[in-house]
């Protein structure tokens, strides 16, 4: 394996370690208890979703679970910070 193939091999498996800042949502009036129970009653609807479109246990199952679960605190008034 020459140098720069493994440069890049490492530069990829360093990459895929960082996580995305964690999503905040935001509501005006809306306690962080009322945000978390929302975001939680989202979450079950992105599952529910996901497997309802056939998508759970594929690789866009969590890709899936996400988008459904933003659109469910956006259909709920909530804007992402």
């Amino acid at each position: 394996m020459n140098k720069l193939t493994l440069i890049a091999a490492v530069a990829l498996y360093i990459s895929g370690c960082a996580s995305p800042p964690p999503k905040v949502w935001l509501k005006g009036g809306a306690t962080a208890e009322q945000t978390n129970r929302d975001h939680m009653s989202c979450q079950q609807h992105g599952m529910e979703s996901t497997k309802f479109k056939g998508l759970y246990g594929t690789m866009l199952q969590e890709l899936s679970f996400n988008n459904e679960t933003d659109k469910c605190m956006v259909n709920l008034g909530y804007q992402q910070r």
